[in-house]
């Protein structure tokens, strides 16, 4: 007990020595309120000690500060802003730090000791914050104090553009050089660091209206090729590394820099072209249409090709508007170009004139006949053709070569003509090829086709014992029929007339006379197999003529008969040859059973028994045209046989009449 009686004198006479709970030095700190409350503390003083030692109410107090660790500037951290729109201020602001306290603190008090406040605009430069947190310790009437601080720094920049050099002027579509930079940009006055200065380039075809270059971000450009005047002019782009201005902060444009494009001359007109078959010394090449530009004196280049299009090489020394070639062996083109010099030295090119060529390169002109059909000339059925107008025609600058070969039935080749020349049977086809000496060659064809006799297959009908009245068939090809060989004749029938056999060199109306007789029921073919042949003795394929023979229509009543009076007859008649049915008609009245039955019943009529008889008649019919057919048979009618004794009579006995 005196222990603790001895530490609260101790204690109250700090208190009573200082006249106040805390140092001088820490007075500015105490709000108001607690020193208006100081004499009663003091006064109370003993009496607080005693009961706080004696109960032990109360433990040291604590600040914890800032307490929103996290959301506030770390202790001795640096927070960036930068004046992005360079007006000279920037406003600045953060998170307002809060503190926490254990033990036997008082209320906590939160001050800015330094520095710039809160939500403030202030001018760039570099700051230190301070904040302090203090409290009454009640346990023993002291101040707690805990302050913290951070850095704040407010960046600025003034870039300045820099400038360019290397204006040029160059021939339209070449590439010009690169734009150099005279005087790089630079962070111009200003507080921070900055992490990089990069460019922004423009170009423009009026110096009026800009488009910005995508990617062009050096301090130096290389254009690409140009046709046209363009202008370009670069601005400087300032980045800091912390709070860094969308687009970074960029300087003014540099004055504009111009790359003159000068439109490259006209061509202008030369002649004129000529014929080389095989050596030349042309004539002079002429200035039809001299060349034209503005800017820079005129000369000319002279160029030669083995090509048309393609290959060409500056003639050494062939300056002028004109040129003289020498002799020339080989096709051989010439151009020529207008040329602008710059006074820069750069040469203006423009582009080729008209070409002209020293040479040949138009194929022959060729001609064929049209395609040929031909007879045979000789017994093998060939054709020898014997003049030259089957050759072709051919036009040519210079001189040519024609040659031909022949494809299909024929074959040959390297035929200079074709007089004299045989061509096979078939179609052949003959091509014709001309090159010229320059090697300019032109093709041109046509077919030949050698025919022997063709006689289509004949057919034709008559009716048995008929000649045929036939005229043998002609040809469908070129080549004409002059005689005709049967070679064979088939039939099982018997000639009646004419006389048919096999021979050579027959006359087309060989068979025409020809009769066969047909006894059967039925139609049967004569086939002959015949040759054509042509007049100089070229046979076709054989063809056939096929007669057929109708057989002609038989009727057959039967032979003559006899009937009593009162009686039928039964019929029996028949039909043969081309028949199929037959009819019965009679010369009297009386009746058929069936007229259209060959053994029908007849019926006499008592005409027909009064007249004593009648003719029947049965008549075929006529399916092949050739005739229908009839037979009578007289079917006699007796009348029944009459009796007559006489009157009746008396006579006596052993009297005679």
């Amino acid at each position: 007990m005196s222990t603790d009686s001895n530490r609260m004198a101790h204690n109250c006479n700090n208190t009573t020595s200082n006249n106040t709970f805390v140092s001088q030095s820490h007075e500015q700190f105490i709000p108001k309120r607690m020193k208006k409350a100081n004499l009663f503390v003091k006064s109370l003083g003993v009496l607080a000690l005693v009961l706080i030692t004696a109960n032990n109410l109360f433990s040291q107090c604590s600040i914890t500060f800032p307490a929103n660790v996290g959301s506030v500037p770390a202790q001795g951290s640096t927070l960036y802003f930068t004046d992005c729109d360079g007006n000279g201020s920037e406003q600045i602001s953060w998170t307002l730090p809060t503190g926490s306290s254990t033990g036997s603190c008082g209320a906590i008090s939160i001050s800015q000791g330094g520095g710039p406040s809160n939500g403030s605009s202030i001018n760039p430069g570099n700051y230190v914050v301070n904040y302090t947190a203090q409290a009454v310790d009640v346990s023993n009437f002291s101040i707690v104090s805990v302050s913290y601080s951070f850095n704040v720094v407010v960046q600025s920049a003034n870039p300045t553009a820099g400038g360019l050099t290397n204006a040029q002027t160059i021939c339209t579509g070449t590439d010009p050089g690169i734009i150099a930079s005279a005087v790089d940009g630079t962070q111009g006055s200003g507080n921070g660091s900055v992490s990089s200065i990069s460019y922004e380039w423009q170009f423009s075809t009026d110096n009026s209206s800009w488009t910005t270059i995508a990617g062009a971000t050096s301090s130096t450009y290389d254009p690409s090729v140009l046709t046209t005047t363009t202008y370009y002019r670069r601005r400087t782009v300032v980045n800091f590394t912390n709070a860094s201005c969308s687009g970074g902060i960029t300087s003014s444009y540099t004055p504009s820099i111009v790359i003159t494009v000068i439109q490259n001359p006209s061509a202008g007109l030369i002649g004129a072209s000529q014929v080389l078959c095989s050596s030349l010394d042309p004539a002079l090449f002429t200035n039809v249409t001299s060349g034209s530009g503005t800017g820079a004196p005129l000369s000319y280049q002279w160029y030669s090709s083995s090509q048309s299009n393609t290959g060409y090489s500056a003639i050494s020394g062939a300056t002028n508007s004109t040129y003289d070639a020498p002799t020339l062996n080989t096709n051989t083109f010439f151009q020529r170009k207008s040329i602008l010099t710059l006074s820069s030295g750069e040469l203006c090119y423009s582009s080729p004139s008209n070409t002209l060529m020293v040479g040949d390169t138009t194929q022959p002109v060729i001609t064929c006949t049209s395609n040929q059909v031909i007879a045979a000339s000789n017994s093998s059925c060939n054709y020898d053709h014997s003049d030259n107008s089957w050759n072709p025609i051919v036009t040519d600058d210079c001189s040519v070569t024609t040659t031909c070969v022949l494809t299909g039935a024929t074959t040959a080749s390297n035929l200079t003509t074709l007089n004299g020349q045989t061509f096979n049977l078939g179609v052949t086809t003959v091509t014709w090829t001309s090159i010229d000496v320059q090697g300019n060659s032109s093709s041109c064809s046509y077919t030949v086709t050698v025919q022997k006799p063709v006689v289509a297959n004949q057919t034709v009908s008559v009716c048995s014992d008929i000649v045929t009245g036939l005229t043998l068939g002609t040809s469908t090809s070129a080549s004409v029929v002059s005689t005709y060989n049967i070679n064979s004749i088939t039939t099982t029938l018997v000639a009646s007339s004419g006389s048919p056999a096999i021979g050579t060199s027959l006359p087309i109306s060989e068979i025409a006379d020809d009769a066969f007789t047909n006894s059967g029921n039925s139609t049967t073919n004569v086939v002959y197999t015949i040759t054509p042949v042509d007049a100089v003795g070229c046979e076709g394929d054989d063809f056939t003529v096929t007669v057929t023979i109708k057989p002609i229509p038989v009727a057959d009543a039967n032979t003559n008969d006899v009937i009593c009076e009162g009686q039928t007859y039964s019929l029996s008649g028949s039909i043969s040859g081309g028949a199929t049915s037959g009819t019965w008609t009679t010369s009297g009245t009386g009746t058929f059973s069936s007229s259209a039955m060959l053994n029908a019943v007849y019926t006499p009529s008592s005409s027909d028994i009064t007249n004593h008889g009648v003719t029947l008649t049965l008549t075929t019919n006529d399916p092949l045209s050739c005739g229908a057919d009839s037979d009578d048979m007289v079917l006699t009618i007796n009348p029944e046989a009459v009796a007559n004794a006489g009157s009746d009579a008396t006579i006596c006995a052993s009297t005679s009449t």
